[in-house]
C-alpha cells in the first residue's frame, strides 16, 4: 500500500473510476493519510497493518477471524495537505451511492 500501484499507475489507459478519474491503487490514500488502517479478511487468514504518512507503522498483524470477509480502510487525510478542507462531504456521499450495490460502505467521520 505504500509503494504505487503497478498495476494502473503508469498505465497509458488505466481503468477510469464511476468519478471519471483514472484509478491510481490505495497507496495514493495511504500516501495523503496522516493515519490509515488497513484490514484484510480472507477465508483462510485475516491481518491488519497501520500507516502513518505513507509509511506502514506495524508488520502485518493476524485479526481474529469473525466469519466475514472484505477490505477496511480507515483513514484520516493529512491536514499538512490541504485537501481535507477542500473534501466535499456531500459529494462524497453521492460518489460512495454509486458503489453501494458493490458492498461499499463509506462512512465520514468529524
Amino acid at each position: 500500500m505504500t509503494t504505487r500501484d503497478l498495476r494502473f499507475f503508469d498505465a497509458r489507459t488505466p481503468p477510469i473510476l464511476p468519478d471519471g478519474n483514472p484509478r491510481r491503487g490505495i497507496s495514493v490514500v495511504s500516501a495523503l493519510s496522516s493515519e490509515l488502517v488497513h484490514v484484510n479478511r480472507r477465508t483462510n487468514g485475516s491481518w491488519r497493518q497501520q500507516y502513518r504518512a505513507g509509511v506502514p507503522v506495524t508488520d502485518l498483524l493476524p485479526v481474529p477471524d469473525d466469519g466475514t470477509t472484505g477490505t477496511t480502510v480507515r483513514f484520516t487525510l493529512d491536514p499538512g495537505i490541504g485537501l481535507a478542507s477542500a473534501v466535499d462531504p456531500a459529494r462524497l456521499r453521492v460518489l460512495a451511492e454509486s458503489f453501494v450495490t458493490q458492498g461499499l460502505r463509506v462512512e465520514l467521520l468529524p
